[in-house]
Formats: structure tokens, sequence, C-alpha cells
């Protein structure tokens, strides 16, 4: 049964939608937000591109090579990574707030890619493992199909709208985990 796995696999696929998301639409709001010609907005964006790109790396050693992050702190710091990255993206008057969010989506996704391919695998037995595995992939190209064709119908109507359904479903998805391992926690400690 992969009900065990069904929050982890919400939490990969909202990650993906985020990572595509957040790809897409960053050429254009550049471009739109902040009154750029195309040739600007694609350096912006590259940078933003290497932002994201340092900040996972160093993030991922960070996390395995130094702190050593619970699965419930991954959780939590990737959540509010991207709660906080999309919130400044929001509210960035100036190219260069915009591109520091970048810092907080990498850690918001060195953080969440871990806790979801972990999550899932720890909640199913060993012999499910394989099963897992493909289930993962398969989330993640979901997220690959549906992140684009979401995000460019919200930006047709509101440049905005694209970042605004990552909170509500970065927040919801957060929400969600919290009171599943809430739940078992509390279920462990009833059973010792």
């Amino acid at each position: 049964s992969i009900k065990p796995a069904l929050p982890w696999l919400i939490l990969g696929f909202s990650t993906y939608m985020a990572i595509v998301t957040l790809n897409m639409t960053a050429g254009f709001y550049i471009q739109d937000r902040f009154q750029l010609n195309i040739q600007q907005s694609a350096s912006y964006f590259s940078q933003c591109m290497l932002i994201v790109g340092f900040s996972l790396v160093l993030t991922q050693i960070i996390i395995v090579k130094i702190v050593k992050l619970s699965l419930q702190a991954l959780v939590g710091l990737g959540i509010t990574a991207m709660l906080a990255g999309l919130l400044l993206s929001l509210n960035a008057d100036q190219i260069i707030f915009f591109q520091a969010s970048y810092i907080l989506y990498g850690i918001g996704v060195a953080s969440l890619l871990p806790a979801f391919t972990t999550g899932a695998a720890q909640s199913v037995c060993q012999n499910a493992q394989i099963k897992m595995a493909s289930l993962c992939t398969a989330i993640q190209a979901l997220g690959l199909i549906v992140a684009p064709l979401l995000s460019t119908f919200l930006y047709h109507y509101a440049i905005n709208l694209p970042f605004y359904l990552l909170g509500v479903l970065m927040l919801s998805v957060g929400l969600y985990l919290a009171w599943i391992l809430m739940l078992n926690k509390t279920s462990t400690k009833l059973v010792i």
C-alpha cells in the first residue's frame, strides 16, 4: 500500500511544481515586474540560476557533512525557506532582492528533495522500496507536466499568481506534513 507514503509523494510533487514554476516564470517575471528588456532579464535570470545552484549545493554539503538534520527538521527548514523565498520574491522592489530569494529557494529545494525521497522510502517495507522509487520518479514527472501548464495559465492572468499558488501549496503541504509527523510521533509514544 502506498498510503503511508502519500504525504511524501505529495511533498515531492509540490517540490517539483515549485522547481519548474520558479524556473519557468522567473525570466518573464523579471522582465515584466522590473520593466527590463529581454537581454537584461535573461542576464538576471541566469544569475538567479547560478545563485540557486550554489545555494543548493552549499546547503546539501552543510546538511550532509555538518548538521545532519532529521527528517522533520528537513521538512521544516525546506518549507520555511520556500515560503520566505516566495514572500521575498513577491515583495521585491529591486532585482537584487528578487535574486536573494533564490538563495532561499536553494535552501528549500536542498532540504525538501532528500526529505521527500527519504520519507517515501522509510514509509514502506524493504520489499516495496523499488516500487516506491518508481513512484517517486513518476511523481517528479507529473510535476514536470503539471507545473508548466498551470504556471503559464496563471501567469497569463496575473504575473504574481504562480507565486501565490506555490505559497498556498507549500503552506498546505507543510501543515499537512506537520500534522502527519505529529500523529506518527504520538502513536509511537503510545506504543512504547
